[in-house]
C-alpha cells in the first residue's frame, strides 16, 4: 500500500486534521469552482501556515468579492476531503 492509499484510510478526526496541518506547513493549492447560487466563477487559494488553514477566495467577475479567512474545524475537515482526493500530501 503506497502513501496515497494510506491517506485515504485516515479517519479525519480533529486530532488527525491537526497532524496533517502541522505536517504540511507551506502547502498551497489553487482551485476554481462555479456557484449555482449566484452564477459566478470563483478562485480559491488554500494555504497552510503555522498549523492553520487559510482560504482566500475571489469571484472572477466581481472584484469587490475578495475574502480571506482562517478556517473552522469543520472547514478544515471538508477541505482535506477536497484537497487530498486529488493531491498527495506527505504525512
Amino acid at each position: 500500500m503506497d502513501t496515497f492509499d494510506k491517506l485515504r484510510l485516515i479517519k479525519l478526526t480533529k486530532n488527525n486534521c491537526q497532524i496533517l496541518l502541522d505536517s504540511n506547513d507551506g502547502f498551497i493549492i489553487n482551485t476554481t469552482y462555479n456557484s449555482n447560487k449566484d452564477g459566478g466563477a470563483y478562485k480559491r487559494e488554500y494555504k497552510i501556515f503555522n498549523g492553520k488553514l487559510h482560504i482566500h477566495e475571489r469571484k472572477n467577475t466581481d472584484s469587490s468579492h475578495d475574502n480571506t479567512w482562517l478556517t473552522t474545524d469543520k472547514e478544515v475537515h471538508q477541505s482535506w476531503r477536497n484537497i487530498y482526493g486529488s493531491y498527495l500530501l506527505m504525512v
